[in-house]
């Protein structure tokens, strides 16, 4: 989760694009599937690092994200293609349906 266990925080643009943050995970871990929740994010995408610091990322999914309609939560699940490892995950907020766009969660699931 980008904001620990409570959903009533969450991460806001600063009004310009693109916007990034790196997650750091308690150990390495693999996934299968991204779920995120947002509000005007338009276009969303993920890089990985399995190293022990966020030095070297590669980028494994991007997508454009429908507009939201009247400003309310985008609860999207993301299959990737193949299982990806990482100690870190990179999330970039390419551009946003508006001029500010938040992240409220993002996790990382078999």
């Amino acid at each position: 989760r980008v904001c620990r266990s409570n959903d009533k925080n969450f991460w806001v643009t600063t009004g310009l694009f693109p916007q990034q943050f790196i997650i750091q995970f308690k150990d390495q871990v693999s996934f299968s599937k991204l779920r995120t929740v947002t509000t005007n994010v338009r276009k969303i995408s993920f890089e990985k690092c399995a190293e022990m610091s966020p030095t070297s990322f590669e980028k494994f999914y991007e997508v454009e994200l429908a507009s939201p309609q009247g400003g309310r939560i985008q609860q999207e699940t993301h299959p990737v293609s193949k299982e990806v490892t990482a100690r870190f995950l990179r999330v970039t907020l390419a551009s946003g349906w508006d001029d500010f766009a938040s992240v409220h969660r993002v996790s990382a699931e078999p």
